[in-house]
């Protein structure tokens, strides 16, 4: 996974701009600006309430084309006592989306970097209000299938320059690392999947935002129950791929164990507050800001409609998608 979304020369994330109706996917912010909007109003409240008049550093990591960011500044333009507060930054490995970026937001003044330690590095000691939307989800997994009380380790080999799938014992212990409460969901065939990528950033995430102060609001697809199924997928041009195809031109991810990034949170003494994206919209005033763009607009106004109902709706990305608020006691 990783060799086929990060090689320094064929990497999937590293030469694409996959974002966009004809091309692999779509995300949130492009559907709407109301989920930037959103956000800002979110963050801009926290900041008035835990860090008044506080310089703060803002970063987002993995921006796509800026429209969440773009969206976020809108907002945050509007109230100047926030505003002049805080340090832009934004984390961005692929060059291509990079230019798009600084393209989009070049009304701001904002710091771009080619990894979160070497925004750490820069990042004064402030407080860190960190954003992202579909991060997680990139991180490499492994897979482990459960099989006749065995648990394997499912694994990839070339044979004939084909890629194929197979499986080896696994000598650790797997059930030692499964909490206790969701082993009730385990059957014969059960694959758990570990991303250990992921929860060491989150580790860091977590270690730094407890240090320094501030708040993390991580947003993307994934579970808190695990029902040890097979959520790797591989997406291109808005289609499922063949996992072991198009290697290096297709989006490669997994659905995010938020049950774990939750736990790593708590353990480093944060405040962890996890909903839906349909919860965190409309208890964040999505419908008013729906009714608000509406008003403002005359002629068809369905596109608004929809691509608010595809955020919240339960059915589309409101219940699929999940946030999770980490955040510093004052």
């Amino acid at each position: 996974i990783n060799l086929s979304l990060f090689h320094s020369k064929f990497g999937y994330y590293i030469n694409n701009d996959p974002i966009g109706k004809n091309k692999d996917f779509t995300t949130s912010p492009e559907i709407s600006q109301i989920f930037g909007e959103i956000i800002a109003f979110f963050i801009v409240d926290f900041w008035q309430r835990k860090y008044p008049n506080q310089k703060v550093n803002l970063v987002e990591m993995g921006a796509g084309h800026g429209s969440l960011m773009c969206d976020f500044l809108r907002i945050a333009v509007r109230i100047p006592e926030f505003y002049h507060k805080i340090n832009i930054n934004i984390i961005e490995i692929n060059q291509k989306l990079k230019e798009v970026q600084k393209n989009n937001l070049d009304q701001f003044n904002i710091k771009w970097w080619g990894n979160f330690n070497d925004f750490l590095d820069n990042c004064q000691n402030l407080p860190i209000f960190f954003i992202s939307n579909e991060l997680f989800d990139c991180f490499a997994i492994d897979q482990f299938i459960f099989e006749n009380n065995i648990w394997y380790q499912k694994v990839i080999f070339l044979e004939k320059n084909k890629l194929k799938f197979d499986k080896i014992k696994v000598k650790s212990d797997i059930n030692s690392i499964i909490p206790k409460e969701f082993k009730k969901n385990l059957r014969n065939n059960s694959i758990f999947e570990q991303n250990t990528d992921s929860e060491e950033f989150m580790k860091k995430l977590s270690e730094q935002i407890f240090q320094k102060g501030g708040i993390a609001l991580n947003i993307d697809y994934g579970y808190y129950e695990n029902f040890f199924q097979n959520t790797l997928q591989s997406i291109k041009v808005h289609k499922f791929n063949s996992i072991l195809e198009n290697i290096g031109q297709a989006d490669l991810t997994s659905h995010v164990n938020f049950y774990k990034l939750v736990e790593i949170s708590l353990k480093n003494q944060l405040n962890v507050d996890f909903m839906t994206q349909r919860e965190f919209l409309l208890s964040n005033g999505i419908e008013l800001r729906r009714k608000m763009l509406l008003e403002s607009m005359g002629g068809d106004k369905s596109e608004i409609n929809s691509s608010t109902n595809r955020l919240i709706d339960s059915s589309k990305m409101g219940n699929l998608f999940k946030v999770m608020i980490s955040y510093a006691s004052s």
